[in-house]
Order: C-alpha cells, then sequence, then structure tokens
C-alpha cells in the first residue's frame, strides 16, 4: 500500500508553509510562541528532507543533525518523541559505533540518519559534515554557535543545504536572532545571503491539536509572559530584564551635542569577546544621552584605542570608565589594558576610573534611568533620563546598544542582576558609565595602576588638565 508521507504526520497549514519555506531558502526559523508544534515539524522536516535526496537524487546515507542545548533537552524534545512517533517500516533509533544516537532510516528509503547531537561545545563537531542541521530553541544559543554549525552545512551531491530552527522569543540568543529573522539585519559578510533566510511565525493558535485547557493557561499567564508564550512576541518576552525599555520612549534622533554639556566615555574591555564603547553626555538637568559606540571584535586594545581616538578627533572627553578587569596588570608583562588604551593615544592626561557597582546595583541603576514619566513639555507623552541616538549610518548612534538592552533577560539566579550572556558587553559599558555619575566625591577615585606607561602619564599630569567635567550634574 502506497502512504503519501504528509498523511503520515498531518502538518498543520502553518507547517506545511514551513515545509515550503524550507523548499525555496537555505535558513528557515519556525515559531515565536508555545504550543506552535515546534519540534514535531522539525524532526519530520529531516526526514522528508531525507527521503527526498534518497528518491530524487539517488543520494544514500546522508546524515542530517538535531541540535539541542544539551542531552536533557535532547532527550525530552526529541529522542523520547521519535522512540514512539516514528513508525518502525521507516527506521529505527539506534546507536551506532560509527554515528552514535539517531534515527536511521531503513536501506529501502536510503538509510539517511537523524544524528542526534547536544551544544554543550560545538567546536567538537569540526570535522563533520551534515546535509541539513535543525536546532531546537535556537535563542538558547550564542550567535557563534550559528556560525559553528552552518560551517558544518556540506554533503557530496548537496548543494542546496539546510539549516532550519525553531524557537520561543527570549533567553542569551533573543537579540541575534531577531536581528536576523525579525528584523533582517545581516552583517556584511551575510548580505548576498539574506535572501535565503526566511521566518515562518507559528502561535498556539495555529495548532490545532492544542487542547482547550491549554490555551486557557496561556491566557492566564502573566502579561510579559503572555505576550511571548501566547502571541510570540520579540519585544516583549517572559525572563525580559528591561521590559520597560521603548524605541518611541528611549531611542531619539541625533542632534548636535552642545558644546558646554558634559562628556565622558565608557567601556567594556574585550578581545575575543567584543569590546563596547560608548559616549555619554548630560544636559544640565542631569538626562543622559548615549550619542555614539564603537564595537571591537579580536582587536588589539592599543589598535582599539587608535580607533576611537581618530573618530573623536579634537571632541573632549571629561574621563573614561571601564570595566574593573581593565585595571588588573599581567605579573609578566606589569601592563594592563588601561596602559595599552594609553598606548594607543586615546586616554591621555584624561584619568580613566574603575567601573563601580555589582551588577545588581548596576542593573537597579539602568532601571532608574529607564523609568518612564510624563514629558514636561508634552505631558500627553513619556520620556525617561535616558535617551539613545538612533543610529544615523555615519557614525553616529548607537544600533547595537538599542537592540541589546530590550533583549538581555535576567539572571535565572538572581532576578535582580542580568544574567552572564554574550551580549551582556554593550549592558556592561553603558552601566559602568552611568554608575560613574554617583560617585559623591569632587574627584573619582584614582586607580591602583599598574606601573606601566599610563602610570607615568598619571604622574606627569598637570592641574591644568584636571576635567571641568568631574563636577557633577545633580
Amino acid at each position: 500500500m502506497t502512504q503519501k508521507l504528509s498523511d503520515l504526520f498531518k502538518p498543520t497549514d502553518r507547517q506545511r508553509q514551513f515545509l515550503d519555506a524550507v523548499a525555496s531558502h537555505q535558513y528557515v526559523l519556525y515559531g515565536g510562541a508555545g504550543g506552535g508544534g515546534k519540534s514535531y515539524i522539525l524532526r519530520w522536516t529531516l526526514i522528508c528532507l531525507l527521503l527526498e535526496w534518497a528518491a530524487k537524487r539517488d543520494l544514500r546515507g546522508v546524515r542530517v543533525g538535531m541540535f539541542s542545548k544539551d542531552y536533557p533537552s535532547l532527550t525530552d524534545r526529541q529522542i523520547s518523541k521519535m522512540s514512539k512517533e516514528m513508525p518502525s517500516w521507516l527506521g529505527r533509533l539506534r546507536d551506532t559505533r560509527e554515528d552514535g544516537l539517531g534515527f536511521f532510516l531503513h536501506e529501502r528509503f536510503g538509510g539517511g540518519a537523524i544524528l542526534l547531537r547536544n551544544l554543550d561545545d560545538p567546536r567538537k563537531y569540526k570535522s563533520v559534515e551534515f546535509a541539513a542541521i535543525a536546532v531546537e530553541e535556537l535563542t538558547e544559543n550564542p550567535e557563534q554557535t550559528f556560525h559553528d554549525l552552518r560551517f558544518r552545512l556540506r554533503w557530496p551531491g548537496i548543494e542546496d543545504t539546510k539549516f532550519i530552527a525553531a524557537t520561543n522569543p527570549g533567553d542569551i540568543g533573543h537579540a541575534w536572532v531577531k536581528r536576523l529573522w525579525i528584523d533582517r539585519e545581516f552583517p556584511p559578510e551575510l548580505r548576498d545571503k539574506a535572501k535565503l533566510f526566511a521566518y515562518v511565525p507559528a502561535k498556539a493558535a495555529d495548532n490545532p491539536h492544542n487542547a482547550a485547557s491549554y490555551m486557557e493557561e496561556l491566557d492566564s499567564l502573566p502579561p510579559s509572559m503572555r505576550a511571548a508564550v501566547r502571541d510570540g512576541s520579540w519585544d516583549v518576552f517572559s525572563g525580559q530584564k528591561f521590559n520597560e525599555f521603548r524605541r518611541q520612549i528611549h531611542v531619539v534622533q541625533p542632534f548636535t551635542i552642545p558644546t558646554w554639556w558634559e562628556r565622558w566615555g565608557a567601556n567594556d574591555p574585550g578581545y575575543g569577546d567584543p569590546a563596547a564603547w560608548h559616549c555619554l553626555a548630560a544636559d544640565q538637568v542631569g538626562n543622559v544621552y548615549v550619542y555614539r559606540e564603537f564595537t571591537f571584535e579580536r582587536t588589539a586594545y592599543s589598535a582599539q584605542a587608535e580607533a576611537v581616538a581618530k573618530a573623536l578627533g579634537e571632541e573632549k572627553m571629561g574621563y573614561w570608565v571601564s570595566g574593573m578587569d581593565a585595571f588588573i596588570a599581567d605579573p609578566e608583562t606589569r601592563k594592563s589594558y588601561v596602559d595599552y588604551y594609553a598606548q594607543g593615544g586615546l586616554l591621555g592626561f584624561r584619568k580613566p576610573i574603575h567601573g563601580t557597582g555589582s551588577r545588581r546595583v548596576r542593573a537597579a541603576t539602568l532601571h532608574e534611568y529607564l523609568r518612564p514619566f510624563p514629558d514636561p513639555q508634552h505631558p500627553e507623552k513619556q520620556t525617561a533620563r535616558l535617551r539613545i541616538f538612533a543610529a544615523d549610518g555615519e557614525g553616529v548612534g548607537c544600533k547595537r546598544l538599542i537592540e541589546v538592552i530590550g533583549a538581555l533577560p535576567a539572571d535565572p539566579l538572581d532576578p535582580e542582576a542580568v544574567a552572564d550572556c554574550a551580549i551582556d558587553h554593550w549592558y556592561d559599558a553603558l552601566t559602568y558609565g552611568l554608575s560613574s555619575r554617583h560617585a559623591t566625591a569632587e574627584e573619582p577615585a584614582r586607580a591602583k595602576y599598574s606601573e606601566g606607561s599610563f602610570g607615568d602619564v598619571l604622574d606627569h599630569a598637570s592641574a591644568e588638565e584636571e576635567p571641568v567635567a568631574f563636577k557633577r550634574f545633580r
């Protein structure tokens, strides 16, 4: 008896849209809300691909990968389901010496296999090839995981390899997933592939198999969690730390900063991880504007400083504030990151100071700056003490910071703090800069510098070089 594959797994209308998108695109994301049948359609899409490659191209023994963040997640979301859902005449779940754990199709269907893997360390797959890769809950992973996996997409005879994923909003990868699939903002190296990305939104209401009681539970969730899990909102989600952030309130169009405003800089050091730099200014009543940002990856610290100094030109900063680790000297070279910044010509006689406050205190500080209140000039509108310049495409504005603030998750073990994640560098730089304004002394305390080049610069600083900006506007 002949049976259509779609009759076997009975995709919903929305799942059929996903299958169509996979046929015409290389990188396809499905989901955005709970109960949309995401895990289900991922495994059956892989089955469809394996059967198609065997039937239409006579490709046998093709391997595809199904990935989750760890083995317990893989067991709950896929392994336990495959053992019950896949008919024995199609294939079987087994563990082999050559391929490890997977679902292996019978030889009469091409002998392909879905290999089941976890993402505790994506680098361990660097010598493995997959014709297609599926990832459960993509936002549970940093962006580097995406690049590590797509680097593994290759198979003899298959030019149209596939990367498919499903996810809900939130978690550590929210920002980069939203940037690529929802906002469709691509870095230079991916712009030629933009047409190969597709997003298929799915809500719980799209799945007719959800029980009425489940839908009632979704309706009863707290507002932010309901927006994400039921409605698939990418702007408000469960676990979001700064849910008061709104672009219409906190993002403003660039303008020329008045010369009499206080200006200062802040950065979070990094080399392998991104280094984030911000330029901040305060008006006469204490509102803070973040008007420029710089991001560096795998760039020497002195080169970072040179690039920032060149971009700023004659613009004067009262001081720079940096993360605590920027001041720790290497025991052999006796140099710290700050020494290399000075070597790059950025700091000159302007004194850098330690970033202050614990992660909890800095989070509380940002909450205060983000708190909306009626605009004195337009009472029908809201404003806040923190305003961020929109990017203008000519080096002004803070594109990454705007993206990050609304996407930061709370630490699950300490909800008062931000989770330690791949996108927190811009947040750290910002909150170092904001917290530095709460110093009570007329001059910020001098750091215990290493005995390197920067210590020599400080020793020779003249009284005339003391920045007026250290006098705080309260």
